[in-house]
């Protein structure tokens, strides 16, 4: 096998010479570089930019790199910077090593000294024992100044794992604006005037210590979700604090840990509830006016819940106090300790779960991925998205007898094209016996679409509109071109009869449409919108229709279903794009591009039908971001430098049935942006026959995933599909030869086990070729499967 791989490497330059300018269009398309960049701010001078073409800035003291293939920046050792910002586009690592400082006082512009501002990007600190990074002033003190906010700013979750850090700001010191802060590991000190550790969503305390001192919170979650501590060391002792924990939602969690503190309250629910729960291996010692207060000056009589471990005492007197003056008991549920018995047998139950149930349509339809909201009386408790079949499901623990009053609500969205339905109520009501029983339980969302309509422009004159008319289920007819198109709302339907025109929107506010084709119709434009959908599109028919334009020439914001017609599609660019799924399961789909054909954000399924697809410059002609499953019908790749391309990590070919036929540079691409693992799986049933110079192609350290059977991929080393047990034969070689008719092939019998054997070329008189041929031979279920890629001269 070595060497096997050295005789690629060697052919490998070959090729590449060769490919150099016969491909190098490819080459443009597939080598974009990492656009993250990280921009140091020195105390004096100009801005130095790190990226991947510049991973080292050397400073006056230490440096900064950036690994661009693992996304880790590196401090070692800096000094006399005044800000740094990282505009990564993914999580990334940011590794302490030695002592670094960051003196913010240097800028009196800076917000933010340490700063990620991508959205939804997460930041990790990590650091060994002797590692540290300083955020401070050349005083150290307190900045009273309110330019400087947030030290340690992201908009992700930041999590500190390792490490010494001391940082002191104005408000919001830590500060993660769209997700949580988490601290597994590590040395925190937190100095600021207002708040020292602020989180959108979860603040979490696994290990570590933390000393921080603030004159208005401590720790305050801006989102209302949960507090949670099971470990480390928090002191709050040297803080002034009003509010120590912070929380709207009043959730919070101690299952572990010290807390040593001195502010006035402890815990703050800016709710109408507050769920505290105090665990057995907690430590806290508190000295302050109330453990809890309420949010509002007038406070409203809520449910307070402290939940107690068993032997946990918590000072009396200091349970739940409102602003305004009035004193509320909080409940205090002792939880027991196993009771006597064989084997420390619990004490009978005393509450009972509930399960709340919702399914939401659209149009009749199940309606996946919409966000429902549960609110006990007026109080949100949680949420959950709805799945494939449109249903969402809530369980309630530890309902003590008794009837509680729930809502659901929808989380809607203006731009969805739906009339949403009303909030639904639901009645639980659990017996003393712990029975529980429902009013309005499983609820369904019956939402509808907005009126719809369907703007046609035709060769010459102005646009023709067909809308749907409420209570008129009768069919809208427009005469244009060569014949008509009608629209039946009732139905969804569309019927495009023999006509002849620029442009068709299908604006359906969401809405599915299907598309029958009779008879001979065009739609041809030079430029614009070409086939437009808002929602899904099923094609289908016995008709012919013809569709040219420039980019994206038919455009669907859904699935683009096709079930009959033959249709002939052409363009320049993305000839089809879609943003759900493409399905094909009868009729013919012919797609014509200079640059590619087909991009689908979701799943490419072809289960029956033929599809065409030719993109005659150097891209791609089926590009998906979801999976890619052949599994009936025909797929037939005519030109192009890549076939089927994998556009996203850890993704699914699935060959289970039907033909693939095809000419490409490559027939598999794993796109060199983000793609780092694919999964090709093939089975007894499927027919595959393409010339191509190679069957997969991806970037160098990527992983082709080969029936399960993880092969790495080196440069050079390109890797041709798989089978149960069979592993690759890859041969490459320079032959005095210009007959290009000779094939290699190879077959298996059997039931687990396979060879390949391949015919050399008889070798001619003409000048020298680099000729790569691949013969692999394939066995999956008990039978034999062929794959024969021809031999293709590259010189």
């Amino acid at each position: 096998m070595k060497k096997i791989a050295s005789l690629t490497r060697v052919f490998a330059m070959a090729l590449a010479l060769c490919l150099c300018v016969s491909f190098c269009a490819v080459a443009l398309v597939t080598s974009a570089e990492d656009t993250n960049t990280i921009t140091i701010t020195p105390t004096t001078g100009a801005d130095i930019v790190v990226n991947a073409t510049n991973p080292t800035a050397s400073l006056t003291t230490g440096s900064v790199t950036y690994d661009a293939t693992n996304k880790k920046v590196t401090l070692s050792n800096i000094s006399g910077l005044s800000r740094i910002v990282f505009a990564m586009s993914e999580d990334f690592t940011v590794e302490i090593d030695g002592a670094n400082v960051i003196d913010t006082i240097a800028d009196a512009n800076n917000k933010y000294s340490f700063e990620s501002s991508a959205a939804d990007v997460d930041m990790t600190l990590v650091g060994g024992e002797d590692d540290s990074l300083i955020i401070t002033t050349s005083t150290g003190e307190v900045i009273n100044d309110d330019k400087y906010q947030s030290q340690i700013f992201a908009q992700g979750n930041i999590t500190f794992n390792g490490g010494e850090y001391t940082v002191v700001g104005h408000n919001n010191v830590i500060n993660s604006a769209a997700g949580n802060v988490t601290v597994l590991d590590g040395v925190l000190d937190v100095k600021c005037k207002s708040t020292a550790i602020n989180a959108a969503k979860d603040l979490v305390i696994v290990d570590g210590d933390i000393t921080a001192f603030g004159l208005n919170n401590a720790f305050m979650l801006t989102g209302g979700n949960s507090i949670t501590i099971s470990g480390g060391t928090v002191n709050l002792s040297g803080s002034t604090a009003q509010y120590l924990f912070n929380c709207a939602a009043g959730n919070y969690t101690i299952s572990g840990g010290e807390i040593v503190a001195r502010g006035k309250y402890l815990f703050r629910a800016r709710g109408v509830e507050a769920q505290i729960n105090i665990g057995a291996d907690a430590n806290i010692d508190f000295e302050g006016t109330s453990a809890v207060v309420l949010a509002t000056a007038n406070s409203v009589a809520g449910s307070y819940v402290l939940n107690l471990a068993a032997g946990v005492a918590f000072e009396e007197g200091k349970e739940l106090t409102a602003t305004n003056g009035t004193t509320q008991t909080a409940v205090k549920t002792a939880v027991a300790a196993p009771g006597p018995g064989t084997g420390g047998e619990q004490p009978a139950p005393t509450t009972a779960d509930a399960v709340i149930n919702a399914t939401v349509t659209a149009g009749g339809a199940a309606q996946s991925g919409v966000t429902v909201e549960l609110y006990k009386d007026v109080t949100k408790v949680t949420e959950a998205v709805t799945n494939a079949e449109g249903k969402v499901s809530f369980t309630v623990e530890d309902l003590a007898a008794g009837t509680y009053n729930y809502i659901l609500k929808q989380v809607t969205d203006a731009a969805s094209g739906l009339v949403y339905d009303t909030d639904k109520a639901v009645v639980v009501t659990v017996a003393a016996d712990l029975t529980v029983t429902y009013t309005g339980n499983d609820a369904v969302f019956a939402n509808t679409y907005a009126p719809g309509k369907i703007v046609i422009t035709p060769m010459e004159g102005d646009a023709v509109e067909l809308t749907d008319v409420a209570g008129d289920s009768s069919a809208t007819v427009a005469n244009v071109g060569e014949g008509t198109i009608s629209y039946d709302a009732d139905a969804g339907l569309v019927v495009i009869n023999g006509a002849a025109v620029k442009s068709v929107e299908f604006l359906m506010n969401g809405a599915p449409v299907t598309v029958e084709v009779k008879g001979e119709a065009s739609i041809i434009t030079a430029s614009g919108k070409c086939f437009y959908a808002e929602g899904d599109v099923t094609l289908t028919g016995d008709g012919i229709l013809v569709i040219k334009g420039y980019d994206e020439v038919i455009n669907v914001k859904g699935d683009f279903n096709v079930k009959g017609a033959s249709t002939t599609v052409s363009g320049h660019n993305y000839v089809i794009q879609v943003t759900g799924d493409v399905n094909v399961s009868d009729g013919d789909i012919t797609v014509n591009g200079q640059s590619a054909t087909f991009s689908v954000a979701g799943d490419f399924n072809l289960t029956g039908g033929k599809v065409v697809s030719a993109a005659s410059g150097s891209y791609f002609n089926i590009r998906f971001s979801g999976d890619f499953n052949l599994s009936g019908g025909s797929l037939e790749i005519v030109r192009g430098a890549h076939g089927i391309c994998a556009d996203g990590d850890d993704k699914t070919i699935s060959i289970t049935g039907g033909t693939l036929t095809g000419k490409s540079t490559n027939m598999f691409r794993l796109h060199p942006n983000n793609v780092s693992k694919v999964t090709i799986n093939v089975g007894a049933q499927a027919s595959i026959d393409f010339i191509c110079t190679a069957g997969v192609s991806g970037p160098e350290g990527a992983t082709i995933v080969i029936n399960d059977e993880d092969v790495e991929y080196e440069s050079g080393l390109e890797l041709t599909v798989e089978a149960a047990g069979v592993k690759t034969v890859y041969q490459a070689s320079s032959e005095e030869d210009n007959d290009d008719s000779n094939t290699g092939t190879g077959t298996g019998t059997g039931t687990g086990t396979g060879t390949g054997t391949g015919t050399k070329p008889n070798p001619g008189t003409s000048d020298v070729n680099v000729v790569l041929y691949v013969v692999l031979a394939v066995v999956a279920m008990g039978a034999a499967v062929t794959f024969v890629v021809r031999r293709r001269s590259l010189n």
